[in-house]
């Protein structure tokens, strides 16, 4: 990519892509100087050699960006968290159904089975 589109790309707040932080620190390791890859990369030298650092200590992985627990499992956890809620509000009015009582107004006028047998 030229110098000036890679220098644009950097100063309008893009991110630069994690295959373009290996490149820039391969070029490093190979002997470009710090100055020329940091200023066609629009990043400060410090940025690099912290790529750089990371690189040597584990490799691609380590300069890569990585996603938080939750913007990966956002959609995994909202979808659960409506599956529990619907099967708690099933199991509330499965529970209301099943040890039904009549509301005690209807109790009113009759003689419970409870109430004879105390007497």
């Amino acid at each position: 990519m030229p110098r000036s589109r890679r220098h644009a790309h950097a100063e309008s707040g893009h991110r630069i892509s994690d295959q373009d932080r290996v490149t820039a620190v391969l070029r490093l390791l190979r002997g470009e100087s710090a100055e020329n890859i940091s200023a066609n990369l629009g990043i400060s030298k410090d940025r690099l050699f912290t790529w750089e650092k990371r690189f040597i200590r584990g490799g691609t992985h380590a300069i890569k960006r990585h996603r938080s627990w939750w913007g990966r499992s956002r959609k995994k956890l909202l979808h659960w968290f409506a599956l529990l809620s619907l099967m708690c509000a099933a199991i509330y009015f499965l529970s209301r159904f099943i040890d039904h009582e009549p509301p005690p107004d209807t109790l009113q006028g009759a003689v419970s089975t409870k109430s004879a047998v105390s007497l």
